[in-house]
């Protein structure tokens, strides 16, 4: 009934907090507060001032501020880049739009505004739109996502075993002893790195070959 609606009305009116900014003497204050406000997700934003002003001031021409948020609401800073390359574009909602998705860019726009009011007197009559920057044709290839990210240890896995050829020979020839037996024979020291050489050049070039074919020629 009509009485049900206005009493369930009644009671969510009144359960509604109104109040929703809490001043704090300091950032310090004002961070422990968010977290212990983001355990129980009671917690949008909060706004820094970096200039000093007090109540009796006027507000400075130039103000700074920063709005802290939690951590799956914004996103990383400590990266400039995904850490994998991707050829589609970031329109995953929300985890690639974040800043668009909780708020923040419009926090944002809302301080500014109260801003150019107080100081012009005026509110700003214009409205603001977002829109994300076009972005080229692409082809989602599964398999070079895939590869992509497997590569560098196949890489790793295709010089196993000329590495291990190359140990195999090492050990065989401090057994032998066979470096002291060409210095007996009177060949110098560069004799013997140039044989090591060759023979490391010649085990790993058939694998060299086939990383330029594929990581060049393919292309």
């Amino acid at each position: 009934s009509s009485i049900n609606y206005f009493t369930i009305l009644t009671e969510f009116i009144a359960s509604t907090e109104l109040n929703r900014f809490i001043a704090m003497n300091s950032e310090l204050e004002m961070i422990r507060e968010g977290q212990n406000k983001a355990l129980i997700n009671n917690f949008l934003a909060a706004i820094k001032f970096m200039n000093d002003i007090t109540n009796n001031d006027s507000l400075p021409k130039h103000i700074q501020f920063k709005i802290r948020m939690t951590l799956d609401r914004i996103d990383n800073t400590f990266r400039t880049e995904d850490r994998y390359f991707s050829y589609a574009p970031r329109v995953s909602v929300p985890s690639s739009t974040k800043y668009h998705s909780y708020a923040f860019i419009y926090l944002q726009n809302a301080i500014e505004r109260a801003i150019i009011n107080i100081h012009t007197g005026r509110t700003v009559p214009y409205g603001v739109q977002t829109q994300q920057m076009p972005y080229p044709c692409w082809i989602n290839d599964k398999f070079v996502n895939s590869i992509s990210r497997m590569l560098p240890l196949l890489m790793v896995l295709s010089w196993i075993f000329t590495v291990s050829m190359n140990v195999k020979d090492i050990v065989h020839e401090k057994e032998k002893r066979l470096k002291e037996i060409m210095k007996i024979m009177g060949l110098k020291d560069s004799v013997h790195w140039f044989t090591w050489f060759v023979l490391c050049t010649t085990v790993m070039i058939l694998t060299a070959f086939i990383l330029v074919l594929l990581l060049k020629v393919s292309v």
